[in-house]
């Protein structure tokens, strides 16, 4: 096999930092990076493991004293990052940035996350991919799987997928010096040089360092998620054996490389029980009390992780569904027995065992995270799809590869502009719900690149001057020299999509007219809904509808109807009034049964549910997007008094020129739905006109 370009693999490291770093968020995306910042701190500043009390993520022991919640692994990654802005000057870290170190600790997982990548396509040329399908495969990986999603968060998923990354690349070499060689060059006297290695040295070098290498990565998987250690073990042991047993070899020839395997794991275990211990006065206690785990959960696991709608691997990976077909091959290509077994391990193990957790989805994120790891090896298997001889006979089959790509990077563009906590607080219990799918909740509702995404923040915030274009220049410096660095490559796949195209043009042409007639059809059924929906209700249903021409429901009022349901969407001039205005719909709502009533309001702009008098829900407003605010009480059967306000303001944006202070209208969605989801219902849906009734009785 024909040796790597280190060129290659730089540009390749270069090109992923720098997009990283452009999509960054520049801060913590949740309450739970807080406490690892903390630890970071403690540790660089007082050497200490104890934090300041957080919201979130942080446990008190039985001394009082109070620590993270996680792993010591992320913070001592953090570590390096933190330590460059404390010796940096303050001067260059303080003017587009209002925490330089909160900053530069949320950026670890961009520069994992670009490592993992560029350990990947190493990974694909070692089992003997070509130079092009490991680039493919890298960049399916690093741009159409979730791994992009997360290198913007401060989860330590990304780190584990680094570290199980470079227990393969190790384990799986063939016997040949490689990199050990090279570096044993470098160290060794200019006399020494060229000699050749002597035997010992080279079992020392192609035996020893590797299992030193890959058992220290193990060890620091334990210091970072103690769980993960136990799940990859197996797996990593397996490698371990395929990599260093010799077919006749004396046991004593095993016994060194076992060692140098075994001595970090088993440092990495102790100093994970040890810190353990020091939190909470027992080395095996986790501080996770909420993970329930049994066998009970298996089943409902495995199809969250497989086929829901809001947390699916293939939903934030498609080009899984290509691996899946591949399995086969990719377990020939590595040769079978141990070797095979280990890296299969790594991939499925996680997706057994995480499927019998109560919260298989890992909680809070987008996403299934603790399958990352997975899905980033899993990812390989794909590359057998890009080897196979028919890919430039049949075009179909680079079709499918090329639409499940642009899947892929659509999901992880809108994980990445949207409003992460806002999406998680509204949608985090829906997992199983088609209608809390991210692929289109998302778009319409919480997707503001500016908001979220640094770089764009300060662009916007600050103008185009001076130190917005230095820094701006960083990422994409970073990138551009990775696309300069791997233009032979880039300009081959370039070419071979033109050959695509061109012979290809006809179906082509055939396929997109069809997704064009399905969006038009789409559309079409759309606005007859909207259509319908705003008819007037049936008689003697809906809830009674009066608009006013403010934002404060006072007198006079512009008319009265009768309307349900109420699910509204005046966007893009459908506003029943061009300035403010207000609605308060009254009436009653039909409860069917007694029981546990869940409501919601999802609006963009002021809203109210009362309910029996009393005020169920509240969304404040206004805001960009839509919210939806979700509320549980106790109904009696029958009729209940129900009252909806909403009201909604034009956002003015205002600016100065000379001196002088102007504001100008900006359009924006605005938007109301009622929804309930009652105690024989599964998931929420629009409350329906037969459940409401104009007339009132003990009116608001």
């Amino acid at each position: 096999m024909k040796r790597t370009s280190p060129r290659t693999t730089i540009s390749i490291l270069l090109l992923f930092t720098g997009l990283y770093l452009f999509t960054m968020r520049g801060t913590h995306t949740s309450v739970d990076d807080i406490p690892r910042f903390n630890l970071t701190i403690s540790l660089i500043t007082s050497a200490s493991i104890e934090v300041p009390p957080s919201i979130m993520a942080s446990v008190t022991s039985v001394d009082g004293r109070v620590y993270s919640k996680y792993g010591l692994g992320m913070s001592l990654a953090m570590a390096p990052l933190y330590g460059a802005v404390r010796i940096a000057p303050a001067s260059l870290t303080t003017r587009l940035m209002e925490r330089p170190d909160v900053f530069a600790m949320s950026t670890t997982n961009q520069w994992l996350g670009a490592l993992a990548c560029m350990l990947l396509f190493l990974i694909a040329r070692r089992i003997g991919f070509a130079d092009r399908t490991a680039l493919l495969v890298t960049l399916a990986a690093g741009l159409a799987s979730m791994l992009w999603a997360y290198a913007q968060t401060s989860f330590e998923n990304v780190l584990v997928a680094v570290l199980i990354e470079i227990v393969v690349l190790v384990l799986l070499g063939e016997g040949r010096p490689g990199v050990w060689h090279r570096l044993s060059s470098l160290c060794a006297l200019p006399d020494q040089r060229g000699a050749g290695l002597p035997a010992f040295e080279q079992r020392v070098h192609l035996r020893v360092l590797p299992a030193a290498g890959a058992g220290a990565a193990m060890g620091f998987i334990f210091l970072t998620r103690w769980g993960d250690g136990w799940v990859f073990l197996p797996g990593a042991l397996a490698l371990a054996v395929a990599r260093l047993r010799t077919p006749n070899a004396e046991p004593r020839r095993f016994a060194g490389p076992a060692i140098a395997f075994g001595l970090p794991l088993l440092l990495g275990i102790a100093l994970a029980m040890a810190y353990n211990q020091a939190r909470f006065h027992r080395p095996l206690e986790l501080g996770y009390d909420d993970d329930n785990v049994s066998v009970r959960f298996l089943h409902r696991g495995l199809f969250g992780f497989l086929f829901s709608p809001t947390r699916s691997v293939f939903l934030f990976a498609p080009l899984l569904v290509l691996a899946v077909a591949r399995f086969g091959r990719l377990w020939r290509r590595l040769g079978g027995g141990l070797r095979s077994l280990g890296v299969f391990w790594l991939i499925g193990a996680p997706l057994v065992i995480y499927s019998c957790f109560q919260t298989w989805d890992g909680g809070w994120c987008f996403g299934p995270r603790y399958l990352l790891p997975s899905v980033v090896l899993a990812t390989l298997a794909a590359g057998e799809w890009l080897e196979d001889a028919r890919w430039r006979e049949d075009l179909w089959r680079p079709a499918v590869f090329g639409v499940l790509f642009l899947v892929g990077v659509f999901a992880q563009w809108i994980c990445l502009t949207s409003d992460f906590n806002h999406y998680c607080e509204a949608y985090y219990s829906f997992r199983f719900d088609p209608e809390a799918c991210p692929l289109w909740v998302l778009p319409k509702t919480y997707v503001y690149p500016a908001a979220n995404l640094w770089f764009l923040k300060i662009l916007v915030t600050r103008g185009i001057g001076l130190q917005t274009t230095a820094v701006l220049l960083i990422p994409l410096g970073l990138a551009g020299i990775g696309i300069v660095g791997m233009r032979r490559e880039l300009a081959a796949l370039a070419t071979e999509a033109g050959e695509f195209f061109r012979r290809g043009s006809r179906s082509l042409a055939r396929v997109v007219l069809a997704v064009a007639a399905i969006v038009a059809l789409v559309s079409l059924a759309k606005g007859m809904a909207e259509t319908a929906r705003s008819k007037p209700a049936p008689e003697g249903f809906g809830l009674a509808g009066h608009y006013y021409a403010n934002a404060h429901w006072t007198s006079p009022a512009l008319f009265d109807r009768h309307e349900a349901p109420i699910d509204f969407d005046w966007s893009a001039g459908r506003r029943p009034v061009a300035g403010d205005f207000s609605v308060r719909w009254a009436g009653e709502i039909c409860a069917p049964a007694a029981g546990t009533y869940v409501f919601a309001l999802d609006a963009c702009g002021t809203a109210t549910l009362w309910l029996d008098g009393n005020p169920l829900l509240f969304n404040p407003g206004p805001q960009p997007g839509r919210r939806l605010y979700i509320r549980s009480t106790e109904l009696a059967e029958g009729r209940h008094p129900i009252t909806v306000d909403f009201a909604s303001k034009p956002a003015v944006d205002f600016y100065e020129v000379n001196g002088a202070r102007f504001g100008r209208t900006r359009p924006e969605p605005t938007g109301l739905q009622l929804l309930w989801k009652p105690p024989d219902a599964w998931r929420l849906r629009t409350v329906p006109a037969r459940a409401l009734r104009p007339k009132i009785e003990n009116a608001k």
